[in-house]
């Protein structure tokens, strides 16, 4: 198993933790999440608002002036059976009434609106409310009688009701519930697609106009919303009652009766409107069953995978690789397609987790960026554990911005340089133990200097010799030209040492520098790390520094460096070649 597989092992685990988290969340698709996803769902919906004005629906509206020209609210029983007796001519498809009679009136009208209603040409669908989370269920009124409990269906218990008064309720051939469902933020998005109570259940009003009541397994309806409020056809009740208005415009359409007056209360906020008449929200959903929503054009669980996949994947490669800013741009656009695949899905009112993504890339940088910086750490910690002494600060700079592959062991082309004191054994008989160890030591510490000066890697001390070499483990270009000005550098460095210390006798060194192919990287144990080169160029470089003691100049270059310099830094080398010998290793 590489490095690289390695250190992923870690994160990709973290990652699959990410996306079978974001899957469960898709698939669980909990309240707190919606929460969340909410307000730009509601974005979205304004958005898809089309102009379309349908012309098969129209709403009867009990508005403010038909309070005045007419009477005050609640209306007399005889008022609300002339105003569905002048909508029944019309035959229109059908009649659905936004409007609950819990209290009997007048005995008279009330059994005339009731065999009215039970004896119509025409279809009429009455209303009644429930109790869903109330602590003392109201029981007001009768109810209209249901369908019975279906198995499997997913109907919401109440615990009490509003209904109608008893005459009204047992006439009705239809009816159905206007319950409303308000969200935590106090907005109407769904209403329940069956309520049950003492094992009968009722759909929404509009589902029972048109008698979509079979079995349907969802336990909520979500509202279109696809209507702009002010192009619904409505006709104020007041012009129908007075005679100011052609009945014959609501033949062959759909009637809802509602209201929009400001003191009857009947409002709702709403994600398109703050302030909506409630019988504008029915006929939403009535339009929504007569024009079903379109179906999506891609696979919410598919595009889910997908995504999630690449997002984790993506992100947690590049955070490896500690290419932050590619992952944040990777997290950016699988977001944005994901948004837009949202957009699509909601067209077809499809609830998609818009947020998910954006959870997702804050869990994966919040897990994944501790784990990133520990393991910077660690790299940081061994390159300068490494390398502390062994290169300039420079260097170890550069090796902290690099890949932790460049400590991997690999073949590269290096230049070496070998550096000795001349006449070590000699110097060693004239001087005491302690003076010797003392001149070693200014003497290795003013070669290491010059190593350090010309950033390159001092490998090691082999007693009074110097190991350095050039390219690795940072790239040089220019590596055998800088161990050559090294080499120059340490012959002045060391003459300028002995001026200063006229009283001893001169320290003389001798220089090795050779090119060539050798594998350098952190060849240790887990007892003691160490970065080194090894290969025949290492050992021709010492040949040279042996060779070297026979020769009159102090500095040896190999064919192979020179060849090298000369394509690096010419005219330095054509400076330097009366000072230097040239051999052929």
């Amino acid at each position: 198993m590489s490095g690289f597989t390695r250190r992923l092992a870690i994160p990709f685990f973290i990652a699959l933790l990410v996306e079978v988290a974001g899957s469960l969340l898709i698939m669980q698709q909990p309240q707190w999440l919606k929460h969340f996803d909410q307000p730009v769902l509601d974005a979205f919906t304004r958005w898809q608002l089309t102009q379309r004005i349908p012309d098969d629906i129209v709403i009867v509206d009990i508005d403010d002036q038909s309070l005045q020209r007419i009477a005050p609210w609640p209306w007399p029983r005889d008022v609300i059976g002339k105003l569905l007796q002048t909508i029944e001519q019309a035959q229109p498809l059908g009649i659905g009434l936004d409007i609950v009679f819990p209290e009997p009136r007048d005995a008279q009208a009330d059994q005339a609106l009731a065999h009215q209603v039970q004896n119509s040409t025409v279809r009429i669908c009455i209303a009644q409310a429930f109790d869903l989370h109330g602590s003392q269920p109201r029981h007001i009124g009768a109810l209209a009688t249901g369908w019975p409990v279906s198995p499997g269906a997913a109907a919401i218990a109440a615990s009490g009701y509003v209904g109608n008064y008893p005459q009204l309720a047992k006439a009705a051939r239809c009816a159905g519930h206007i319950t409303p469902w308000l969200d935590a933020d106090g907005l109407l998005r769904r209403l329940p697609e069956w309520i049950r109570f003492n094992r009968q259940t009722w759909p929404f009003l509009s589902a029972a106009m048109l008698e979509r009541t079979s079995t349907v397994q969802a336990t909520f309806v979500t509202v279109p919303y696809r209507i702009r409020p002010q192009n619904w056809l409505a006709l104020p009740a007041w012009r129908l009652l007075l005679g100011q208005a052609d009945p014959a415009m609501l033949k062959g359409r759909w009637v809802l009766i509602g209201s929009s007056a400001l003191g009857l209360g009947d409002k709702v906020a709403t994600p398109i409107h703050p302030w909506m008449p409630g019988v504008v929200v029915h006929a939403e959903l009535l339009d929504g069953l007569l024009r079903p929503l379109p179906s999506p054009p891609i696979s919410p669980l598919w595009f889910v995978w997908v995504s999630l996949t690449l997002l984790v994947v993506g992100m947690t490669v590049l955070i490896v690789r500690k290419r932050l800013y590619a992952a944040l741009v990777v997290a950016l656009v699988i977001a944005v397609g994901w948004m837009g695949s949202a957009y699509l899905l909601w067209h077809s009112r499809i609830y998609f987790p818009v947020t998910v993504p954006w959870m997702a890339s804050g869990l994966m940088i919040l897990t994944l960026l501790p784990w990133a910086w520990w393991r910077l750490y660690q790299q940081q910690r061994h390159i300068r554990r490494l390398f502390e002494g062994y290169v300039s600060p420079e260097v170890v700079s550069q090796l902290l911005q690099a890949p932790q592959d460049t400590l991997a062991p690999q073949k590269k082309q290096i230049t070496v340089l070998f550096a000795d004191i001349t006449g070590f054994t000699q110097l060693s008989k004239q001087l005491s133990t302690e003076k010797l160890a003392e001149i070693t030591r200014q003497v290795l510490t003013i070669l290491t200097e010059q190593v350090h000066r010309h950033q390159g890697t001092v490998d090691k001390y082999i007693g009074d010799a110097v190991m350095a070499f050039w390219n690795a483990p940072v790239e040089q270009p220019d590596h055998a030209c800088r161990a050559m000005r090294c080499a120059l550098s340490m012959q002045r460095a060391l003459a300028e040492w002995n001026a200063r210390n006229p009283d001893q006798s001169p320290v003389r060194i001798h220089i090795a520098v050779h090119t060539g192919e050798a594998m350098v990287g952190d060849l240790g144990t887990h007892y003691r790390h160490t970065y080194t080169a090894i290969g025949d160029t290492v050992n021709r470089a010492a040949r040279l520094l042996e060779q070297a003691n026979d020769v009159a100049g102090q500095i040896v270059f190999s064919k192979q460096s020179l060849n090298a310099a000369c394509r690096q830094c010419a005219p330095f080398v054509e400076q330097i070649k009366h000072q230097v010998t040239i051999l052929d290793t």
